[in-house]
């Protein structure tokens, strides 16, 4: 097995805002297939009121900065459906 430790907010900017997001890492989910990548382990991603995420203030919202759980559950469908 091969983890990916994926810091959101640096891997790919889909909007052009300059931060990377959700919709970003799901146009980039076949790269990381091709990577040999099998499972993505997500540094914090939900609502903070911090720059890193590690003070979480809501565990049932994503930062706005990345999206929201609509993308997050669409990311998630979209990578499960890589997987063999």
């Amino acid at each position: 097995m091969t983890f990916y430790e994926l810091y959101l907010r640096s891997f790919y900017d889909s909007n052009g805002d300059g931060l990377g997001d959700l919709q970003g890492l799901k146009q980039k989910l076949d790269y990381l297939c091709d990577l040999g990548v099998d499972h993505v382990w997500f540094l914090p991603i939900m609502k903070s009121p911090a720059f890193h995420g590690y003070t979480v203030s809501n565990f049932f919202e994503v930062n706005p900065v990345y999206g929201d759980l609509k993308d997050l559950r669409e990311t998630l469908n979209e990578g499960h459906k890589k997987r063999y």
